[in-house]
């Protein structure tokens, strides 16, 4: 995977999921809605588990293996997850995890990706190549 880094650019990096992920994952969900004052879903872990193993996950780790964010995507290009630890914020976890999006959807054969986005997250994926409002695309190269 490209986006894969050397620990002296960034002290994480990304990977593949593992079905181990799920339930840390989960709690990463659910505390990352909590922090920004959001609604808990009404997901339950095995669910979203489930969910998961249905789309291509990549996490994000700190080098002692702890999560700090997941982006999946179905094939062949829309982003179904993308969501950063409450905490690690503004730290290039979510834009990274969105390249390796990119990266997968292109792979795949993908000429556009697409994404449901919150108001709130609209800039984000504004200045990451992304147009339109709330349902946002991004042609791939």
């Amino acid at each position: 995977m490209p986006t894969d880094t050397p620990d002296d650019v960034l002290p994480w990096l990304s990977r593949d999921f593992r079905p181990a992920d799920g339930p840390a994952l989960y709690q990463l969900w659910q505390d990352a809605l909590a922090a920004r004052g959001q609604a808990l879903a009404e997901l339950d872990t095995q669910t979203f588990c489930h969910r998961l193993g249905e789309d291509w996950v990549r996490v994000m780790c700190a080098p002692d293996g702890v999560l700090l964010g997941f982006g999946a995507i179905a094939l062949p290009g829309q982003i179904t997850w993308l969501v950063t630890a409450a905490g690690y914020e503004r730290r290039g976890i979510a834009t990274t995890l969105l390249a390796d999006l990119d990266f997968l959807a292109g792979a795949m054969g993908a000429t556009r990706i697409v994404a449901d986005v919150p108001a709130a997250a609209e800039g984000f994926f504004i200045r990451r190549g992304f147009s339109g409002r709330g349902r946002m695309e991004k042609r791939l190269s």
